[in-house]
């Protein structure tokens, strides 16, 4: 639904305004936005903001990083140790 949004709003910018970007980096935000991924700066709509398209979706891509990182050292984790980083 936010992409959606976002790429109703991004795109109705770039066909009525003056905004000064191209179609490709409307293009490459939605896609990296769809796969939760942010929009490196030279490429995207707007260069302030890591997820132009739909700003919410940077608590979702650190919520995927810290799993990934838990998911790494969960096997390296025995009861004691993952009580004592919980006790912590």
């Amino acid at each position: 639904m936010g992409l959606a949004l976002g790429v109703s709003y991004a795109t109705a910018q770039l066909l009525m305004s003056d905004v000064n970007y191209a179609g490709e980096g409307l293009a490459a935000g939605v896609l990296l936005t769809a796969l939760f991924l942010p929009t490196p700066a030279a490429i995207s709509i707007d260069p302030l903001s890591a997820f132009p398209i739909n700003y919410p979706v940077w608590s979702l891509f650190l919520e995927l990083v810290v799993n990934l990182v838990f998911g790494c050292i969960a096997i390296h984790l025995s009861l004691g140790r993952l009580l004592a980083i919980v006790l912590l």
